[in-house]
């Protein structure tokens, strides 16, 4: 991003999107995540959830339900039928 004025709010949000989504996320490297990007950092996440949800043993599920007000996630174990 470029410093400076923007023409219109729609300009704004335009050139703040593509930093955001073209190198934010993408390229920029974070300590945090360890010197990894947001989305390289997110795909190994899915992968190892992906493979922790595939060891659960049957009839034990855990569901995150988005709520409108806090706390915005709750957490229910369910059983299923053997």
């Amino acid at each position: 991003m470029q410093g400076g004025c923007f023409e219109n709010m729609e300009d704004a949000k335009t050139e703040i999107f593509d930093y955001i989504e073209g190198y934010y996320n993408t390229r920029r490297l974070h300590s945090s995540l360890g010197y990894k990007s947001p989305v390289q950092y997110g795909r190994e996440y899915e992968m190892q959830t992906n493979r922790s949800v595939a060891r659960a043993p049957l009839g034990f599920f855990w569901t995150i339900r988005l709520q409108t007000e806090k706390p915005l996630f709750s957490l229910a174990k369910i059983s299923a039928p053997i």
